[in-house]
C-alpha cells in the first residue's frame, strides 16, 4: 500500500502517462483506478508485438535495422 508521498508520486505518473498517450511510439494509457486504499492500478494498451528488448535483440541477431 502507498503512503501519502507514494500516492502523490503515482498520481503524477498517471498524469504524465495521460498526457503522453497520443504519442505514436508509446503504449497508450487507458485508465487508472484505486482498488483498495493505497493500491493504484494503471491500464495500458496491449503490446501484442512483444517487448522492445526482444525486438532489439532479434534485430541485432539478424543484423538488420529496426
Amino acid at each position: 500500500s502507498l503512503d501519502a508521498k507514494g500516492r502523490a508520486s503515482a498520481q503524477q505518473e498517471v498524469s504524465l502517462l495521460r498526457g503522453l498517450s497520443a504519442h505514436p511510439n508509446l503504449i497508450a494509457y487507458r485508465q487508472s483506478f484505486m482498488e483498495e486504499p493505497g493500491q493504484l492500478f494503471i491500464v495500458m494498451s496491449l503490446a501484442d508485438g512483444g517487448d522492445l528488448r526482444s525486438v532489439v535483440q532479434e534485430a541485432l541477431t539478424q543484423r538488420r535495422a529496426i
